[in-house]
């Protein structure tokens, strides 16, 4: 596409330790919390964001994306998911905040042996 990618951090860094944009995300899928981090020079109100992330389930991820790229003063230009389980809420969270949500796959129930997709 021949633009830049940025790549937040879902763990310490040894070289990104000052002036940094942090903020807490709870993963849903691993139960735990983790701390994602964005290196402040990296970004600024000129800058127009597309996310794209893995999977979407309930939406905490993307929405802690969200908050880096609002403490820059940045544009969220949309959000791209690979993966979305449409059977939670993740999409509406999203969507009510007035963003874009495009998924490549939505998944619409999924248990034992089965995957079934959604339109």
């Amino acid at each position: 596409m021949g633009v830049p990618l940025l790549i937040l951090k879902k763990s310490p860094s040894r070289v990104l330790n000052e002036d940094l944009y942090q903020t807490v995300v709870t993963s849903y899928t691993k139960g735990t919390s983790y701390e994602l981090t964005l290196a402040s020079r990296l970004l600024d109100e000129r800058d127009h964001v597309l996310i794209i992330d893995d999977f979407l389930a309930n939406g905490e991820a993307a929405t802690g994306a969200v908050r880096l790229i609002r403490k820059a003063h940045a544009t969220v230009a949309g959000i791209g998911i690979l993966i979305e389980k449409a059977f939670q809420p993740g999409r509406a969270k999203l969507e009510e905040q007035g963003f874009c949500v495009y998924a490549q796959v939505r998944v619409g129930r999924l248990s034992k042996d089965v995957i079934e997709l959604a339109p």
